[in-house]
């Protein structure tokens, strides 16, 4: 069967066309003892190329346990400090604050004469030099009830400490 040449031109034009449009299964048509043929390629078939880490991981932690064991764990030198073993305390020695009221209404506070306004500062600057265990007033008989409820005052808004009262003759 003998095939005319403008009919080759046409099915090599086809031929290329239509191997891309075939997905590549074929390869194209060939010109076999002047037939046309097509021929099928073949498939390719791809490896799947998976990797096995457990190697890997049992060299790592070889390894790691052989810097582990090789490293040498060195002491540094420093210097030894003797530090104290107790904390310093500045603690102020206790004592009681004395107030004496008079019978003339003079009120006396370690044996100084001061106004009721002064009582507060003086309790700080006591307190400021002693720990402040309770207070001590003395209050003559003859003195009135007002000075002292006016010291007493006094007192308990400076601080709430004990508070003994008592009475000179």
């Amino acid at each position: 069967m003998a095939v005319a040449p403008s009919i080759l031109k046409i099915i090599r034009v086809l031929n290329t066309t239509m191997a891309s449009r075939l997905n590549r299964k074929f390869c194209g048509l060939v010109k076999n003892n002047k037939d046309l043929i097509m021929v099928k390629q073949p498939k390719k078939t791809t490896a799947n190329a998976d990797v096995d880490m457990t190697p890997m991981l049992d060299i790592v932690f070889i390894l790691l346990i052989f810097f582990i064991v090789t490293t040498s764990f060195v002491k540094e030198r420093a210097i030894e400090v003797n530090r104290p073993l107790a904390k310093p305390t500045l603690e102020n020695p206790k004592k009681q604050a004395q107030f004496t009221i008079t019978e003339n209404d003079s009120i006396y506070f370690a044996n100084r004469l001061i106004t009721p306004e002064q009582i507060i500062a003086n309790l700080a600057l006591f307190a400021a030099q002693f720990e402040m265990t309770q207070v001590q007033v003395t209050a003559s008989e003859q003195s009135s009830h007002k000075t002292l409820v006016t010291l007493l005052d006094k007192i308990k808004q400076y601080q709430d400490v004990p508070i003994s009262i008592s009475t000179s003759l």
